[in-house]
Order: C-alpha cells, then sequence, then structure tokens
C-alpha cells in the first residue's frame, strides 16, 4: 500500500492525473480484497489476524478518501472546478460507512468552498 500511496502523490506532482487515479485504485482494490479477506476468514481464523486485516482495511479505505480529497484540491488548484466536483463527490458517494463520515464532511466542505474561488457561472445573477 505504501508504494501506492507514494506513487499516488508522485504522479500527482508531475501532473499524471490518470497514473494517479490508478493507484488510488488500487488502493481501493487493496480494501476491497482485505475486506472480503476478513468476510471469509473471519469465523476460521484467530481474533488478532482478523482484527489486523481490519484494521489495514480501514487505512487502506481512509488513505484512499484522502488521496480523492487531495486530487480535487489539485484540480481547484488548476482551476478545473468540475474535476474538482467530481473528485469530492466520488469521496461523498463511496465512502458511505458511518466511521468514514469525516471523509465525507471534509468532502462535502471542500464542495461549499469551490464555489468561492470557481468563477461564477453563466447563469448566477449578481
Amino acid at each position: 500500500m505504501k508504494d501506492h500511496i507514494e506513487n499516488f502523490y508522485t504522479h500527482l506532482k508531475a501532473n499524471r492525473v490518470g497514473a494517479a487515479v490508478h493507484e488510488n485504485e488500487q488502493i481501493e482494490l487493496m480494501a476491497d480484497q482485505m475486506a472480503e479477506t476478513v468476510r471469509k476468514q473471519g469465523p476460521l481464523q484467530g481474533t488478532s489476524q482478523v482484527q489486523r486485516e481490519f484494521a489495514l482495511m480501514k487505512t487502506a479505505r481512509g488513505t484512499a478518501a484522502q488521496n480523492w480529497i487531495a486530487l480535487g484540491q489539485y484540480f481547484a488548484i488548476k482551476q478545473q472546478p468540475e474535476r474538482a466536483r467530481a473528485s469530492y463527490q466520488r469521496v461523498i458517494d463511496t465512502y458511505t460507512d458511518p466511521t468514514e463520515r469525516a471523509y465525507r464532511e471534509q468532502a462535502a466542505r471542500a464542495l461549499k468552498d469551490l464555489e468561492i474561488v470557481s468563477d461564477p457561472s453563466p447563469h448566477s445573477t449578481y
């Protein structure tokens, strides 16, 4: 997972957004695989092994959520508000577990803050 995290930020710093997204999707895939392992082997393995796998899964999901938020910030800085909105919305739509509420709230705040830095739409009336 560490390599995927480092690669995500390396790609993002080099403006290789597609590659960064791929790395983050790999982190999400790892989390999904860990969740499947916990579901299948939970009753069979010792509690400590299941707890360890569960903790790794939560870490992977949290990291991926933070990376989507970082990607949204990247797009906001690059003056690409629609792509920033999509990144933030991805967090809100994907990370629905009650323990992931902080990520959803951060993404929702970022969506609202994006209106501050975005150009007004041609339909807005001021």
